[in-house]
C-alpha cells in the first residue's frame, strides 16, 4: 500500500472522510479512469483494512457529490468530469481551454432583441458569431455572440477561433468588467442536439446569458450559450 493510501486512525477526521478524500485522489489522478467501474466494497474494505459500513459511507458521500454513480447489479462507476462556471463572477474563458470551431460569422441589422439587451438603435448593424465551445477537445456549448459593429470595426477579419475576450483586449482594447448573467433550463433543439453531438432528442441543457459591460458601463456584447446538461453545473460564490 502506498504512504498516501494510508488511512490514520488516530486523526480528529472520521475514516469515512479520510477514505472518501483518497478516493478523490484517485478520481482525480486519473488512477480510477471516467465511465470506469471501480473495486467493490469488499475489495475495498479487504485493502485499507476498514469495515465494509465505512467503504459504503465514503462511496456515498462521493454518489452525493456526483462524483461516482452506483449502478443496481452492476457496481459503482467514476461520473465525466463536468465543467465548474463562475455564473457571479467575471468572465474566464480559460475554464473552458481556448478552443471554438465558428459555425457562422455575418454582419446584420439587430434585431429587437439584440437592440434592447445592447442598448443600440433600431436597426444598428452588428456581428453575429455562432460558434462551438469546446471542453477537453468535447463540443459542450453552443455560443451565439452580439457585438456592435461601431465598437469593434473589421471584427470579420480576425482570429475567431480563440476567445473573444482575449481578442476585445488585444485588438480593440477593450476588457469586459462587468456581466449580467441569467440561467434558464431549456430542452435542446434538433439542430443544437445535432451541433453539440447528444444522442436522443428532448435532452435538458443549460441556456447562459451574459451581457458584458466595459468599465463606463457601455454594453459591448451579448452571448447566448446553450450548455449540454450533462457536462456543466453551477458554481456561485458569495461573500
Amino acid at each position: 500500500m502506498r504512504r498516501a493510501d494510508v488511512i490514520d486512525e488516530e486523526s480528529s477526521i472520521p475514516l469515512y472522510l479520510q477514505l472518501k478524500d483518497l478516493f478523490v485522489e484517485k478520481i482525480d489522478s486519473g488512477e480510477w479512469q471516467e465511465n470506469a467501474k471501480i473495486p467493490d466494497e469488499l475489495t475495498l474494505a479487504s485493502q485499507y483494512r476498514l469495515s465494509r459500513s465505512t467503504v459504503r459511507q465514503a462511496l456515498l458521500k462521493l454518489v452525493d457529490e456526483g462524483r461516482l454513480t452506483r449502478k443496481q447489479g452492476k457496481g459503482t462507476f467514476v461520473n465525466e468530469k463536468k465543467i465548474q462556471t463562475p455564473v457571479f463572477s467575471f468572465y474566464y474563458p480559460e475554464k473552458f481551454g481556448k478552443k471554438h470551431t465558428v459555425l457562422s460569422a455575418q454582419e446584420l441589422a439587430c434585431s429587437a432583441t439584440v437592440q434592447s439587451a445592447l442598448e443600440l438603435f433600431p436597426g444598428e448593424l452588428v456581428y453575429e458569431l455562432i460558434r462551438l465551445r469546446y471542453f477537453e477537445d468535447e463540443v459542450v456549448a453552443v455560443e451565439t455572440s452580439y457585438l456592435p459593429s461601431a465598437a469593434v470595426p473589421g471584427l470579420l477579419q480576425k482570429n475567431l477561433e480563440g476567445t473573444l475576450y482575449e481578442l476585445l483586449i488585444t485588438q480593440y482594447n477593450l476588457q469586459i468588467q462587468a456581466y449580467d448573467t441569467t440561467v434558464e433550463p431549456v430542452i435542446l433543439t434538433q439542430l443544437e442536439t445535432e451541433r453539440l453531438q447528444v444522442e436522443g432528442n428532448g435532452q435538458p441543457a443549460l441556456k447562459i446569458t451574459k451581457i458584458g459591460s466595459t468599465w463606463n458601463k457601455k454594453r459591448l456584447i451579448l452571448t447566448k450559450s446553450i450548455f449540454r446538461g450533462d457536462r456543466c453545473k453551477l458554481m456561485f460564490h458569495h461573500e
